[in-house]
């Protein structure tokens, strides 16, 4: 049940709702029982884009004063005990996107224009009287859209406000301000967790970064100290060919030498027959004188 503040408590919510009317963006009074009739002074919170009434025990009419809220996305009056037809007036929240009245006790046609083209019957189920093209129970013409109930005297709505009102209006109110501070927090913590999931994965990079760099330094360290190695055995074999090539120039050498000494004992032996061959020759020339 709903219990009525006093005259004090009343005065505040009513300076609250005048002087921030365009901060409440959501009202969510789901699931709470509440008992009463869905005031007509809501049409006053021109600001809301959220209004979720769903799973209480509501009674009377939808306020045709829903119109007003022209930024209205999201509308949830379900599992209350509303009665009375469904305003045309609600045609004209062109930004509605969510509608939802089912299980209630409502009568009449369904809105058949704009974004009421568009909800599923899911929207209308559990409420005999209804009926629509879009439903099994038809009915005939829709009647034309009457006028808002607010009449504009100099950009300012007037209509009477009752206690009722004003608790429903500070609820609402206050919880929209919950609701739109949660989200907020909602989107400031997944934003926070976001970046710290980034930071994360650059912190990863950097390590990963971090062993690459240690890898190739490993690596050219290896790769300088096997240069150095190749150098040292370069150094040793150009050594040791030279080695080699200095035997082969002395052996050169002492072949040529003992050719030469060969050649020198050959041309002396055939002197020495060239000699006894004139001796003989000179001994028989003597003989034949």
């Amino acid at each position: 049940m709903l219990r009525l503040l006093d005259d004090t408590s009343k005065q505040r919510c009513a300076d609250s709702i005048y002087a921030y009317p365009k901060n409440l963006t959501a009202i969510d009074l789901s699931s709470n029982q509440f008992e009463g009739e869905i005031s007509e002074s809501i049409g006053i919170l021109e600001g809301l884009y959220m209004v979720n009434l769903s799973n209480n025990n509501l009674i009377g009419h939808i306020p045709s004063s829903f119109a007003n809220l022209t930024q209205l996305e999201s509308l949830d009056l379900s599992q209350n005990k509303l009665s009375g037809k469904i305003p045309l007036q609600l045609t004209q929240l062109t930004f509605l996107e969510i509608f939802n009245v089912a299980h209630n006790q409502l009568t009449g046609p369904i809105p058949q224009r704009r974004q009421f083209d568009t909800f599923q019957n899911s929207s209308y189920e559990g409420n005999s009287g209804l009926c629509g093209d879009t439903l099994s129970k038809k009915c005939g013409h829709l009647e034309a859209s009457p006028p808002s109930n607010f009449e504009e005297d100099n950009g300012h709505s007037w209509f009477p406000i009752s206690f009722t009102d004003w608790i429903v209006i500070c609820m609402g109110y206050g919880g929209g301000l919950i609701v739109e501070n949660l989200t907020k927090f909602e989107l400031l913590s997944k934003d926070v967790k976001e970046q710290s999931k980034k930071l994360r994965e650059i912190e990863s990079m950097n390590d990963a970064l971090k062993k690459e760099r240690d890898t190739l330094k490993m690596e050219n360290d290896f790769l300088k100290k096997d240069d150095e190695q190749k150098q040292k055995l370069l150094k040793e074999n150009k050594s040791e060919i030279q080695n080699l090539h200095d035997k082969v120039k002395f052996l050169e050498s002492k072949i040529k030498l003992d050719k030469m000494i060969s050649v020198g004992k050959h041309v002396g032996d055939k002197i020495v027959l060239m000699r006894l061959h004139l001796v003989k020759r000179v001994k028989l020339f003597l003989l034949n004188l």
